[in-house]
């Protein structure tokens, strides 16, 4: 199962401060090693959405692992202060299922697709279909694909309506592939 949020903050916030805020809430090299049922996490910024928009996706093995004290012990299921909340424009949980989260790199972009049914496939890009089987259930089907910067560079994605596109923030981090050094205390 693929367990996502995404939020998006008001236009007036500093990116630095979100980033480092969150980082120090949730710290992504946490969670695969101290709770249970989560395998795999990565961060990642939408690159064609304004206000800027933030999406974080975990493997986790069911859903409940998100109502679990080593969750909620680490971060997750919420945001520990108030101070947030009224410059956050949205806030959505969704729990997916059918697959894991899929390993973007880091020199790689993100596509998001929210669909009431899975459809044909948009200039030829082959999309993961994940249907919603809980949590807020903010769509119906999500579609993932993964393309090279080169690739999403060189097709018009922009002709896609709705399509979100998102680049790594950190690589995704796994209790085998711990958070590299150089991230952890990257803002």
């Amino acid at each position: 199962m693929i367990y996502i949020v995404e939020c998006a903050l008001t236009v007036n916030q500093s990116e630095a401060v979100w980033n480092r805020w969150y980082h120090s809430m949730k710290p992504p090299h946490i969670l695969p090693t101290a709770v249970p049922g989560v395998s795999s996490t990565q961060r990642f910024k939408g690159i064609n959405i304004n206000p800027p928009a933030y999406f974080a996706m975990y493997s986790v093995t069911s859903a409940d692992v998100m109502s679990s004290d080593a969750y909620r012990n680490a971060g997750g299921g919420r945001f520990q202060t108030e101070d947030w909340k009224p410059m956050i424009t949205f806030w959505n949980r969704d729990l997916f299922g059918n697959a894991d989260a899929p390993d973007v790199p880091m020199d790689a972009t993100l596509l998001v697709l929210d669909r009431p049914a899975p459809e044909p496939l948009p200039l030829g890009i082959t999309f993961q279909w994940l249907p919603a089987i809980g949590l807020d259930r903010s769509t119906p089907y999500r579609g993932l694909a993964v393309l090279g910067n080169a690739d999403a560079a060189r097709l018009p994605l922009d002709t896609v309506q709705g399509l979100r596109t998102f680049r790594p923030v950190i690589p995704q981090v796994t209790r085998e592939r711990p958070l590299p050094a150089a991230y952890l205390n990257k803002p």
